[in-house]
């Protein structure tokens, strides 16, 4: 690991732990040529599939859901790492309150949504496994800012 990885790898962390998160979600893709890291435009295809997955839980549990996610590319074909919070009109609903079976059954493919133990360890993992070659390519990004911004826990935290 560079140190390039070690300061990129620590701001992710010390961002990821300011929020309580209430799920950890892995989504796989089947190893099918559209999906492949070296075909046309399949950050994209990969971003709809996976937002849409995100809207149906946004409407199966009447609430928003907030993202960090990962794309990340394992032999070439992607794979997804989310952290996620959600809650639903004047806070009422939590995404934690939620069945993770259903919504890991609404997944195509292959899917791991679980509920953290702690987020100190979670926020790690999610950093690591981008930044210390888990993944050959990865991309990152944050699915419905506005919510992020509003359910952060703490300011960032030196680490």
């Amino acid at each position: 690991m560079t140190d390039h990885d070690y300061v990129v790898g620590k701001a992710y962390r010390r961002w990821a732990i300011s929020y309580d998160w209430d799920w950890v979600v892995t989504l796989t893709f089947p190893p099918e040529r559209e999906f492949d890291r070296r075909s046309r435009n399949v950050k994209f295809r990969v971003r709809r599939i996976l937002f849409d997955w995100l809207r149906i839980v946004q409407t199966g549990g009447h609430l928003q859901v907030g993202a960090f996610y990962a794309i990340c590319f394992k032999y070439d074909f992607p794979h997804v790492q989310l952290l996620m919070v959600g809650r639903g009109n004047k806070g009422r609903v939590k995404l934690s309150s939620l069945d993770t079976q259903k919504y890991k059954n609404a997944w195509p493919w292959a899917a791991k949504v679980e509920r953290p133990d702690s987020n100190a360890a979670v926020s790690k993992y999610f950093a690591s496994h981008t930044l210390r070659k888990q993944c050959r390519y990865y991309s990152i990004g944050k699915y419905n800012t506005k919510l992020l911004k509003k359910l952060r826990v703490f300011p960032l935290q030196r680490l």
